[in-house]
């Protein structure tokens, strides 16, 4: 059992800005994962992180699964320059292999925090704060989701993106300014989303070019 599990909020909080500033994002990770365990219990709903604290955990999240993405391409790239023997291809594909297996299993864990806690926060209640959570917590699920696609072939990952982004858009659309920094991100990352991984060029031009003509 790692020092932190025992910490309270405050110290869990201080050690998360002190592991970011460290480029630990490894032990951020798992600091942000006990925070939130701690302060939103399970599927109740009734309590949230702070801003700063969402701010922790999205920052934490975004450079663990950053750093798979990125070398993830950048070992797809040296095996299709430099990998023309057979047994150095294979050998290729198995690093890529356990890169993978390494952003998943980030992926399924803030997903499994997002699902069992914090997509729970602020259902049913009615008012633009309650709505910029939620559009959040969904555009972050939508997020996860999308990175797992990109490396997976099964639909489970992309109709769950298409979802969750669907619903951050609705309901972000209900309060929130066309200008608001979480219903442009929900939108532009939807855009992503239809372009990269379901091949629906046409949708994400039509998209971003309504919501930058309504911004």
């Amino acid at each position: 059992m790692a020092f932190w599990e025992k910490a309270n909020r405050e110290q869990l909080i201080f050690l998360a800005r002190v592991a970011n500033a460290a480029e630990r994002f490894d032990e951020m990770r798992k600091l942000v994962k006990v925070l939130v365990e701690k302060v939103v219990p399970e599927g109740s709903g009734e309590t949230d992180l702070t801003v700063d604290e969402r701010n922790l955990v999205a920052t934490a999240y975004k450079n663990a699964t950053g750093a798979c993405r990125s070398a993830r391409r950048t070992i797809e790239f040296i095996m299709g320059e430099e990998a023309k023997d057979p047994e150095l291809k294979k050998t290729g594909e198995d690093y890529l292999a356990l890169i993978e297996k390494e952003l998943e299993a980030i992926c399924l864990e803030i997903l499994q925090l997002l699902t069992d806690r914090l997509l729970h926060v602020n259902k049913g209640k009615e008012g633009a704060d309650y709505d910029e959570v939620r559009a959040y917590y969904l555009k972050m699920a939508a997020d996860y989701h999308r990175y797992l696609a990109e490396s997976k072939p099964e639909a489970e990952h992309k109709d769950k993106a298409a979802e969750y982004y669907k619903q951050g858009i609705e309901i972000a659309k209900k309060t929130l300014p066309v200008t608001h920094p979480v219903r442009l991100g929900v939108a532009l990352n939807y855009a992503v989303c239809l372009y990269e991984i379901l091949k629906k060029t046409k949708e994400a031009c039509e998209l971003l070019e309504s919501t930058s003509n309504e911004a």
